[in-house]
């Protein structure tokens, strides 16, 4: 085992959760000055611990994929960016779940991202290929998260190519993908055919 690595994580994580806590959900002008430090004290303690956890171990990807927050919380230095740690978070685990979820989350328009960078990371996702893993239904997660976002506006799933990449996503874990998951990507598939159905054409965003 790694305790101190384990140990370390754990801070973080209690660090991230301590920050958010202390700024509270208000629009970020209705935050006290006071409440702003407090959140940029507890993520400066987080980057201490996940940054030395990193270094420790490189090959794991936890503590990366937390620092995703941290960083997109303001508290970074010039060089880091999310997707910095999320590319080291993935180059340890590939298929890490929590750091596809974090970057998604960190890229909509209220932390200074855009929905064309939440499609774009879910074309990115999908031109893996890589069907043995849950990677490529990113592309689906990030349409479906933009709609929700959005209020369940339908724009990106009327784009142009987003019905072709999902029919694309779709036969690809046919064919390739693991067989005790199939059942879910063809009710999953099912429920894609029946929205294109609802849906009027839409102009191409793109």
């Amino acid at each position: 085992g790694h305790p101190l690595y384990v140990e370390q994580v754990i801070g973080g994580m209690y660090e991230i959760d301590a920050a958010w806590e202390a700024r509270g959900g208000k629009l970020a002008y209705k935050v006290s000055e006071r409440q702003w430090q407090r959140f940029e004290e507890h993520l400066k303690k987080a980057r201490e611990l996940l940054v030395a956890a990193w270094k420790a171990h490189p090959e794991f990807p936890d503590a990366p994929a937390l620092m995703i927050p941290v960083t997109a919380g303001g508290y970074t230095k010039l060089w880091e960016t999310p997707r910095m740690w999320f590319d080291r978070a993935v180059a340890a685990q590939f298929d890490f779940g929590e750091a596809y979820h974090r970057l998604l989350w960190f890229m909509r328009p209220r932390w200074g991202g855009t929905y064309d960078e939440m499609y774009a990371l879910g074309v990115e996702c999908l031109e893996t290929k890589r069907f043995d893993t849950g990677v490529p239904f990113w592309f689906f997660e990030a349409v479906q998260r933009i709609a929700v976002d959005m209020e369940w506006d339908d724009a990106y799933w009327k784009k142009r190519k987003t019905y072709p990449r999902l029919q694309e996503m779709f036969a690809g874990y046919a064919e390739q993908g693991l067989p005790s998951r199939r059942d879910y990507y063809r009710s999953a598939e099912a429920a894609v055919e029946w929205t294109r159905r609802q849906l009027k054409p839409h102009k191409d965003l793109m």
